[in-house]
Order: C-alpha cells, then sequence, then structure tokens
C-alpha cells in the first residue's frame, strides 16, 4: 500500500494525524517561520478533528507568522498515498508519542522524515540515513528542514 511512486516532489511538507495539541502542529508552525520566506514550503497537515478551536488557532498562528498552511480532511488511502509521494518531506513532532506510524508510512513511500528526537520515533528514524532528528527547538528543526530541501 505505502510505496514509492514516480511523481515530482512538491513544496510543501506533510504532517498527518489528528488535530489535537500533542500532534505538535503548532511547534511545526512556529518552526517553519523561521526559515527565510523564500525557501519556505508550504506545511500541509492531514488530520481529523472535532476541536474546531485547535483547528482556528493553528490557521490563526499560521496565518500571523506568514506561513502557508493547508489541513485536509476525510482523504482517501490513495489519496494520501499521493500525498505521501509528492511531499518534499514529512515534518514529525508529537509529544513523547511512544510509537507512531507516520515516519513509517512516509519512509516507506521514500519521503524524508524531519522529527523531534522523543519517544519511539528514536526507534524509526535513522538520523542521517533515512531523515533528520533533532532536539525539541524551533531553530534547529528548520535548519533540518532547510538541509533536507536542498
Amino acid at each position: 500500500m505505502f510505496v514509492p511512486l514516480n511523481f515530482q516532489r512538491d513544496n510543501y511538507v506533510l504532517s498527518v494525524g489528528t488535530c489535537i495539541p500533542p500532534k505538535g502542529y503548532d511547534f511545526l508552525i512556529n518552526s517553519i517561520a523561521h526559515i527565510d520566506k523564500s525557501q519556505r514550503p508550504e506545511l500541509v497537515i492531514i488530520g481529523n478533528s472535532s476541536d474546531e478551536g485547535w483547528v482556528n488557532y493553528l490557521k490563526n498562528l499560521a496565518n500571523e507568522k506568514d506561513v502557508d498552511l493547508d489541513i485536509l480532511t476525510m482523504i482517501s488511502d490513495e489519496e494520501l498515498i499521493r500525498l505521501y509521494n509528492k511531499a518534499k518531506m514529512v515534518v514529525y513532532a508529537p509529544y513523547l508519542e511512544p510509537f507512531g506510524y507516520v515516519p513509517l508510512e512516509a519512509m516507506a513511500c521514500g519521503t524524508p522524515v524531519v522529527a523531534v528526537k522523543e519517544g519511539g520515533i528514536k526507534e524509526t528514524v535513522i538520523h542521517n540515513k533515512t531523515g533528520l532528528l533533532t532536539q525539541r527547538d524551533e531553530k534547529a528543526f528548520a535548519r533540518a528542514i532547510t538541509t533536507l530541501s536542498s
């Protein structure tokens, strides 16, 4: 199901998961804001949420930080695979998640991952091979995105 497809990469970074605070989407927006505007990728989030207040907070934060944000919901498995394959990279910053499928799905599609080195992610992403791991530091995370983009 999750396999590399022959797509040209687009200028967006992808994150997948329910739109709730523990997923760290606010951290991603703040990190991307540290990237020079001429190189700044769009952030695409795929995630359902029943918390419209949180979704609105993320949209307002992105607008305030001048980060292009697109939140997609209710997409098919085929569309998810296509988005993984077209993404420049997957960005992943949940707070101490014990085990996440998102990096594994991304890597199965041949898409590199930039992630915070916390929780189970330390066991799935191989630093400098399948992606980059950083501390939970917005500027370090932004540098990792820029490094993988070049």
